[in-house]
């Protein structure tokens, strides 16, 4: 990155801090609420049952990921050209690269996750007695188990929903269902563990809290979705999901299937101890998966395309990868410092989980790594790859466990989930980084980074007082201490300084563009103005505009009327950038490619005040590249249309 000019990178990483941020917060207060009602069964029920209450969320885990198979994966990559975990996103063969999908597939997709839902929901309660008796040894009522199996069956129809909220870049309603369903499991289950209903009353309010925030959900997708199904559309979305069944069910083993392996070799007691430990470390080992999560929708955005023009794939990718390492090592220097106070602060019978959150936190991310690996790296047959990868993933932790857990205990679990995320990690990386693309990871720094922190949680381990108070105080110091290093001893080099305050002041709407709204406003002719005034305060459809100015008695200099309202707008956004002091350099090419400025300023304006959905507004945007518009002049248009929506109601009036 340049040091003058931050560019497109600073804009892509505004966009990802703002979205990681979200993420972040939002990973932070959901599992913070979930955390409280962990605790609230854990203090209420002892280490015995709070395992056997691992083991029920296990069986609701287990449901979510089989009724979602196939269907989420297959309807995002139908819907918005990729699916959840878009490892493979230079995959061009998809539905929405083409079309942008459609309400049409949406509708279908969530109708299959309902009607699977609640068939298998059924036909779990119907088959009670003996998955009880597998799972929690015969010592369980049917009630756990139907319980288990509507949580499972609402948070199936809760994950899909919530996704496309997502990846539809809708922010605010993603954090409202992602908030409120902790949140509604936090108040059911105090209410019922509370009232002495005990192991059976905790997870009949995670079962109620879960259905109640799926229903919320899918109204809050109403506009998203149209209400039919077709049969047609069901086959091909399991077609596409089909190819990600290995992958799903091999991530959730070694993710989830820890608490069961364990469960066959500890008591019920040591088991909640390990319970307790993997809920704590799930809070700060989801941190790095925020930035993972934050980049899915920003990955098929614009300014990630023009991230890639700038810099090349190799250097934009590279980067991203080793901002996601430095904050997988500062997560988990954070993680090691909070287990130093979380000894003080556990309930009685749960002390020997605090040495364990670390290692629970960093086996935890390993699900993130591997995914962000695979994004970034450029190797021949990758989708293949990444599949084998993740099967030999999940064998090698389930021999690993298998091997380890009767030896070492509580611990062999997460170790066993490190060496099985690790050994395809670490195969795909090498692979890149000697093949014909490598990416440009910063080794020296990261290195770095991991022997500071290193040092520093010595430091606490070994010099501060065995007091909790005290190690509360040192943990604040030392985590403060660590961030101001990284920049002042290079691990953040000086040449990215620029770029990053710029990401930092874009969250504070203080981004340092050049741009004036008032200015610009204030210099164009009556007609641009009024033109803009319709379609950006007014939100009227473009094809109205030349009529309203018409009405108005608005001609102009007739420059943009040759592509109707469209034309007109963008004409007057061009106009309008130049006399805000941030001037557009269009691109000849696409001038080229349609004949006149104003035939191309038409098809731009389709993208930049859409009127279908957010993937096929993206599909949009990759077709005006393909065909020659540059993407730094749409994300400069697209900077002049946000600043002049935010301009305030007096500069929009005439001049004089």
């Amino acid at each position: 990155m340049s040091p003058k000019k931050p560019g497109s990178g600073a804009v892509l990483g505004a966009k990802a801090l703002r979205y990681s941020g979200i993420q972040g917060a939002l990973l932070v207060t959901s599992n913070l609420l979930t955390f409280a009602s962990v605790a609230v069964v854990a203090f209420f029920l002892g280490p015995a049952e709070f395992g056997r209450f691992g083991l029920l969320l296990f069986l609701a885990a287990l449901l979510n990921t089989l009724f979602n198979l196939a269907i989420k994966q297959g309807t995002f990559k139908r819907v918005f050209g990729m699916d959840d975990e878009d490892e493979d996103d230079d995959d061009q063969d998809d539905s929405a690269a083409a079309t942008g999908g459609d309400r049409h597939s949406l509708g279908t997709g969530l109708a299959l996750t309902v009607i699977v839902s609640v068939i298998g929901t059924a036909l779990v309660i119907a088959f009670a007695e003996p998955i009880g008796d597998l799972l929690l040894g015969g010592n369980h009522s049917r009630e756990m188990i139907a319980f288990a199996a509507i949580a499972g069956g609402a948070g199936a129809i809760f994950r899909i929903s919530s996704l496309v909220l997502w990846l539809e870049r809708r922010p605010r309603a993603h954090v409202m269902v992602e908030v409120a369903r902790p949140l509604l499991i936090l108040i059911a289950v105090v209410a019922f563990v509370a009232s002495g209903a005990g192991l059976e009353g905790a997870i009949a309010g995670t079962a109620i809290g879960t259905v109640v925030v799926a229903g919320f959900a899918l109204i809050l997708l109403r506009g998203s979705y149209e209400g039919r199904a077709s049969l047609s559309e069901a086959k091909e979305i399991l077609r596409r999901g089909a190819p990600r069944i290995p992958v799903v069910l091999s991530m959730w083993t070694i993710g989830n299937a820890d608490i069961f392996i364990l469960s066959r070799f500890v008591s019920d007691a040591d088991l909640g101890v390990y319970q307790l430990a993997n809920r704590t470390g799930i809070v700060v080992a989801l941190l790095p998966g925020g930035f993972r999560v934050a980049m899915r929708p920003l990955r098929k955005s614009l300014s990630f395309k023009a991230v890639q023009d700038e810099y090349g794939r190799a250097v934009a990718r590279g980067q991203q990868l080793t901002y996601f390492f430095l904050l997988c090592v500062i997560a988990l220097f954070a993680v090691t410092l909070a287990s130093e106070v979380l000894a003080h602060l556990a309930p009685s019978g749960y002390a020997d989980a605090a040495p364990l959150v670390p290692l629970v936190a960093a086996a935890l991310m390993g699900t993130s790594v591997i995914r962000s690996v695979s994004q970034a790296v450029s190797i021949p047959n990758k989708r293949t790859t990444f599949i084998l990868g993740a099967v030999s993933a999940a064998l090698i932790f389930i021999g690993s466990a298998l091997l380890l857990v009767p030896e070492l205990g509580l611990s062999g679990a997460p170790i066993a989930m490190l060496i099985g995320f690790a050994a395809p990690s670490l195969y795909m990386l090498v692979r890149s980084q000697f093949g014909r693309e490598p990416v440009e990871l910063a080794y020296g720094k990261l290195a770095g980074a991991t022997l500071l922190a290193a040092a520093l949680a010595a430091l606490d381990a070994f010099v501060v007082p065995d007091n909790g108070f005290l190690q509360l105080a040192a943990a604040i110091v030392l985590f403060a201490a660590y961030v101001a290093l990284l920049p002042a001893l290079g691990i953040v080099p000086r040449q990215h300084w620029a770029a990053l305050a710029q990401i930092v002041r874009a969250q504070f709407g203080r981004a340092g563009e050049k741009f004036d709204p008032a200015k610009a406003l204030s210099g164009l002719e009556d007609v641009d103005r009024a033109a803009l005034r319709i379609a950006i305060v007014k939100g009227r459809p473009l094809d109205q505009v030349p009529e309203r100015l018409a009405n108005r008695g608005l001609t102009g200099n007739g420059s943009g009327v040759e592509g109707g309202g469209g034309a007109r707008v963008v004409g007057a956004l061009r106009r309008a950038a130049a006399e805000g002091g941030a001037p557009i350099r269009e691109g000849k090419k696409a001038v080229r490619r349609w004949g006149s400025p104003a035939e191309r300023d038409a098809v731009i304006a389709e993208y930049l005040f859409p009127t279908g959905t957010v993937a096929q507004r993206d599909a949009h945007m990759r077709k005006l590249l393909d065909e020659g518009v540059r993407s730094d002049e749409l994300m400069a248009l697209e900077a002049i249309l946000d600043g002049l929506a935010n301009a305030p109601g007096s500069a929009w009036k005439a001049r004089g």
